[in-house]
């Protein structure tokens, strides 16, 4: 089963039909402020489930081991994992749920996206360690068939006082 893929990783991510889910920064303030943003780079590996009828159909499911990059995409900064399932009729649109695994704690994103579409936008919807309380979203762009990059664009204050 053949699709474009947008990873998110995360987001977690992950995500797109799936190449979704990005690059983080390797050292952060003690507390992750409003709107600080971190750039990462995503370097997918996906494996697609082909449920129900052959081919591309709803139920459909595309899980995602990425690796995370900081914005050179030099330095391994953590992993994106997620999962994105084909709803509907249409065999570009999926509902993706994914992880940014980063050294300061992880973020959670999910959302809908277009696989038929470079880039994609999902809700931050929550986090842990430094990033717990995060609300924002991740915004991703597909730079070749494997690569994202991602901007994690944190809109509450995060972190514990």
């Amino acid at each position: 089963m053949q699709k474009k893929i947008l990873v998110i990783g995360i987001g977690a991510a992950v995500a797109a039909s799936l190449a979704l889910v990005p690059t983080v920064m390797a050292k952060q303030t003690p507390r992750t402020e409003r709107g600080h943003t971190i750039k990462l780079v995503e370097r997918t590996n996906l494996t697609s489930i082909d449920l129900g009828a052959p081919g591309p159909s709803a139920g459909d499911q595309f899980a995602g081991d990425n690796r995370l990059f900081d914005q050179t995409g030099n330095t391994q900064v953590g992993n994106g994992r997620g999962l994105c399932v084909q709803v509907g009729e249409s065999a570009t649109v999926l509902y993706c749920t994914a992880t940014l695994q980063l050294p300061d704690g992880d973020i959670a994103v999910q959302g809908v996206i277009d696989s038929s579409e470079s880039d994609f936008t999902l809700s931050i919807t929550g986090g842990t360690d430094k990033y717990r309380g995060v609300q924002g979203q991740l915004v991703g762009a597909q730079v070749d068939a494997t690569t994202l990059s991602l901007s994690v664009e944190l809109s509450k204050s995060a972190g514990r006082e």
